[in-house]
């Protein structure tokens, strides 16, 4: 791990410097140069990391006890069911929107339902565990602290996945991954963009967190996956399903996945240690908005 920074540091270096040769900087122009990419790429990351990871030390009013974590567990058969009710809801959405040419509206919104019935549900669908979940309040924070403290980590995963794309099929990768996205640039901030962004910001989190986290992870946990392994599979279903329901297309798969699964591991840590899917949600509605802005702002992330 030591030799990470350094190692990072020389090859951010050795390519900015061939690539300034290669233009015919001078050597102020070169160095000025270097400096930035070294900057962007190296130590600005490292030190968003360090002082994420202080700010959670300090305020460490969030973090869970020996009794903290999920507090409801949905038994295999119920969980089992619970998610093909989310599902079917989804596709039934989808059918519904259809009909009255918004597609992905009419989803959201029987999407969103299905997980409020679900949760409003949990006390008859769910086992009591004997843990104490954090405070809301905390559980929020901590979501926005773990997404700030994970988020060079994504970025890393997605050049990544940049690398793997380009290697398979010998070009870059789509700036826009997520249709989503996509569909915002081509039509632009109207009024039937604003569907879109609440599907991105409320609707996508809240379903999402309850079917992977809350139910999915917790059935792992209630058929005897150990914690890690739960997250780790419900995780990469969170990034192979990202690809099946056509919100990334083929082409673009093979770099969305790291960062997905990336960010399907960073959601699961956070329900397992504040056990509360507010820390999720928060955490996978931040990460919406900052994508939805930086589009609005018209920078390519």
């Amino acid at each position: 791990m030591a030799l990470i920074l350094p190692l990072l540091t020389v090859l951010v270096i050795a390519s900015s410097a061939v690539a300034a040769g290669s233009s015919g900087e001078s050597n102020t122009e070169s160095v000025i140069r270097v400096v930035s990419a070294v900057w962007r790429s190296v130590m600005l990351p490292v030190l968003w990391c360090a002082a994420s990871t202080a700010l959670l030390i300090v305020w460490h009013g969030w973090r869970p006890g020996p009794l903290d974590g999920p507090a409801w567990r949905p038994a295999l058969a119920n969980g089992l069911a619970i998610a093909v009710f989310m599902v079917a809801c989804g596709i039934v959405g989808t059918g519904i929107g259809k009909i009255f040419g918004h597609a992905s509206l009419g989803a959201s919104l029987v999407q969103l339902a299905g997980a409020v019935i679900v949760v409003s549900a949990r006390r008859r669908l769910m086992t009591r565990s004997e843990c104490q979940p954090s405070g809301s309040g905390w559980s929020v924070l901590g979501g926005v602290i773990g997404l700030a403290i994970a988020w060079p980590i994504v970025q890393i995963a997605s050049m990544l996945g940049a690398a793997i794309y380009s290697s398979l099929f010998d070009g870059r990768p789509p700036v826009l991954q997520h249709e989503s996205l996509r569909q915002l640039e081509q039509g632009g901030f109207s009024a039937a963009s604003m569907a879109i962004v609440f599907s991105a910001v409320i609707a996508a989190p809240f379903f999402e967190e309850v079917l992977y986290r809350g139910v999915l992870q917790q059935t792992l946990r209630a058929a005897g996956v150990p914690r890690v392994g739960a997250i780790v599979v419900t995780a990469a279903l969170f990034a192979v399903m990202h690809l099946g329901d056509g919100a990334v297309d083929g082409a673009s798969a093979w770099s969305a996945l790291p960062a997905l699964f990336v960010l399907g591991l960073l959601f699961g840590v956070l329900y397992e240690r504040t056990g509360r899917l507010a820390a999720p949600i928060a955490a996978h509605a931040l990460f919406n908005i900052i994508n939805i802005l930086v589009l609005a702002s018209g920078v390519s992330s």
